[in-house]
């Protein structure tokens, strides 16, 4: 999990449970949390470039995009699991 936030940033809700890799096709509230998901990062990756290299906000918004799109990173990973690699090495490359 990540740290709370920095003083003045409201907390970052972390997507549903049910968002993992394998989920069947998203329909109806699965597709709009997926859209939020998407208008999340987005928002998420423009203020990350306005921040300073060093600042503890710019790694709070760092850490939230990473949890935020782990659900990728293991989908993205399963379609590795015929390889010879690990899936967590997968993963953590993939964050």
């Amino acid at each position: 999990m990540i740290d709370a936030p920095p003083a003045g940033i409201p907390p970052v809700d972390a997507p549903p449970a049910d968002a993992e890799a394998g989920a069947a096709p998203e329909t109806g509230a699965a597709s709009s949390a997926s859209l939020d998901t998407r208008t999340l990062s987005r928002a998420l990756f423009l203020r990350l470039a306005t921040l300073a290299q060093d600042s503890p906000e710019r790694a709070y918004v760092r850490d939230t995009l990473i949890e935020l799109n782990l659900p990728l990173v293991r989908y993205a990973a399963a379609r590795f699991r015929s390889r010879n690699e690990p899936m967590e090495d997968i993963v953590q490359v993939g964050t």
